[in-house]
């Protein structure tokens, strides 16, 4: 039994979690409970990044995450466009630092593992949620930058619902069409949305690909 917890339940795996919780299940709550549990997911979700990251000096990493995640709390709290914008742009930086951190885990990894699988998956949701803090952003700055199209009516992206569910079909290259880019730098970011979440499914896979021959002809 304890085994079985310390594999399955290990911090990776976690945080693969707390990404499905952001990304699937959080969205299908009453209305009402979806910011609270949006905040304390993220609050969770940067504090078990940090604590997973295979780097040095990871004292001071904790300590950033640690101010970050009170800027994230101030920004509800205060409800001030610059702390908000603050909030978002601090954060958007530090999952970038994460993925980036995750495929350098991956491509230094001597083999697959289920903590490189795991890895990986994370590191492509978190991808996902970058680009879902930009479209946050840019909806700020820009309003009207994203438009919901529904039976003839038109209205503009306000929850962060809208947001996740705009930047993944966008990164997966779905693109349902009910949600538009209208303003120039909302297209400009949706293509670099879609090229980016190709590009790094193709390098994710050619790594685990090479990885996985790589020991297949050790072991022959």
């Amino acid at each position: 039994m304890k085994t079985f917890f310390f594999r399955y339940f290990n911090g990776a795996n976690i945080q693969v979690a707390m990404l499905v919780c952001i990304v699937f299940i959080i969205p299908m709550l009453d209305f009402g409970y979806q910011p609270i549990a949006y905040k304390i997911s993220f609050t969770m979700l940067m504090l078990i990044s940090a604590f997973l990251l295979q780097v040095k000096r990871k004292m001071m990493l904790t300590l950033i995450v640690i101010a970050l995640i009170i800027l994230e709390w101030l920004a509800t709290e205060f409800s001030k466009p610059f702390i908000l914008q603050l909030s978002q742009t601090t954060k958007g930086i530090y999952f970038i630092f994460i993925v980036f951190s995750l495929i350098r885990q991956t491509a230094m990894a001597a083999r697959v593992t289920e903590r490189v699988i795991a890895d990986a998956i994370s590191g492509y949701l978190l991808l996902g949620m970058v680009f879902s803090i930009g479209t946050v952003m840019i909806a700020h700055q820009y309003p009207g930058a994203f438009s919901f199209t529904l039976d003839s009516n038109v209205h503009y992206l306000n929850t962060m619902n809208d947001y996740i569910y705009f930047a993944f079909t966008t990164f997966t290259t779905t693109g349902y069409g009910d949600m538009l880019p209208l303003h120039p730098v909302a297209k400009s970011f949706s293509i670099f949305t879609a090229a980016s979440g190709q590009l790094y499914f193709a390098t994710i896979i050619s790594l685990l690909v090479g990885k996985y021959a790589s020991a297949a002809s050790r072991k022959d």
